[in-house]
């Protein structure tokens, strides 16, 4: 069965099969079949992603900060000698703020050119054939958002990974949003 793009893997499907037209149908009650079943598929583990995923006005306006972590593995078939991250910083983002909070490996960073670039040297970074465990790293830094992005504004942007000097691979857009806060309050209990 074919499902919808956005589904993930992992996502469970409830898929409704009907056969029509049913008006000459002697039996038309064994022409509906329903199908659970999960998603599958092929999986980049590396990505890259932002919380809060949403921020209201008066996060903006106290300037609270957005966490990214990008994540990267080597799926190779050699250990790769050194990984360079290099993120293009979206307009949303004030610049000056940025807060580096950890890495999985010994690292370097600078921002240039309002481009983050955060280099491993020497990693050694095992390929996932030979060291699944050892082949992943991760690298986390906090940014705070202008404080001139407006309602139903989004901020967006990947990252690079280039494993020694291999292509990029090309992360997931990170996204967030301010939006208004709206719930239903529950009902007051006598």
């Amino acid at each position: 069965l074919i499902t919808f793009p956005g589904a993930g893997a992992g996502d469970a499907l409830t898929h409704v099969l009907v056969v029509e037209p049913t008006a000459s149908d002697a039996a038309p009650s064994d022409n509906t079949v329903i199908v659970d079943d999960v998603v599958v598929g092929s999986f980049d583990p590396n990505d890259k992603q932002v919380t809060p995923a949403v921020l209201s006005p008066d996060d903006i306006a106290a300037g609270r900060p957005v966490d990214y972590m990008i994540r990267f593995q080597n799926t190779g078939t050699y250990p790769a000698e050194r990984v360079l991250i290099t993120d293009t910083l979206p307009d949303g983002l004030q610049l000056t703020s940025m807060q580096f909070d950890a890495s999985s490996h010994t690292c370097n960073w600078y921002i240039h050119h309002g481009a983050l670039h955060v280099f491993f040297e020497n990693i050694n970074l095992p390929d996932s054939t030979n060291d699944e465990p050892n082949s992943h790293g991760f690298v986390r830094f906090t940014f705070t958002p202008v404080n001139t992005i407006q309602v139903g504004e989004v901020v967006s942007n990947v990252a690079n990974i280039y494993f020694d000097y291999n292509e990029p691979v090309i992360t997931n857009a990170a996204v967030f949003g301010v939006e208004t806060m709206t719930g239903i309050a529950a009902p007051a209990v006598e």
